[in-house]
């Protein structure tokens, strides 16, 4: 084998050896910012879900407690209330019309 082809393969070896070697480190480095990256992905989403869940929840107990202090609602006539579990559209109607007249 002559020396030009000797040379040849040793630079063809030299570049895979380190070809090699720099993928096998940026791999691993790769895949470690892609797992960063969405890891915070992730955390950002949670926060904002967070955020969105509280919000409804305080919204639900500040509705309740102006529900809680409507006159009508705390009204001890209760007997014309609607179970909902028969309503009928026009019993209901008429069954509000009653009440509201009832308290005035």
């Amino acid at each position: 084998m002559k020396l030009k082809y000797k040379l040849l393969l040793l630079y063809a070896g030299a570049a895979l050896f380190i070809m090699l070697v720099i993928g096998s480190f940026l791999a691993t480095a790769l895949k470690d910012i892609t797992i960063d990256r969405i890891t915070r992905n992730y955390q950002q989403q949670l926060k904002h879900i967070d955020f969105g869940l509280t919000r409804l929840i305080k919204g639900m107990e500040h509705d309740l407690e102006a529900i809680a202090q409507n006159e009508f609602v705390r009204s001890r006539q209760d007997q014309n209330f609607t179970s909902f579990l028969e309503a009928d559209e026009f019993i209901l109607c008429n069954r509000f019309q009653i009440m509201l007249h009832a308290l005035d």
